[in-house]
């Protein structure tokens, strides 16, 4: 599965799983920079 189906099929458990926490903060981040 790659990084866009990763964003559109498991979003919510990427997102409240600790890893993707910090993956989505970081790339935010990096997006507001």
């Amino acid at each position: 599965m790659n990084e866009r189906d990763l964003r559109t099929h498991n979003m919510e458990d990427f997102i409240f799983s600790q890893d993707g926490y910090h993956h989505v903060f970081n790339e935010n981040i990096d997006s507001l920079l």
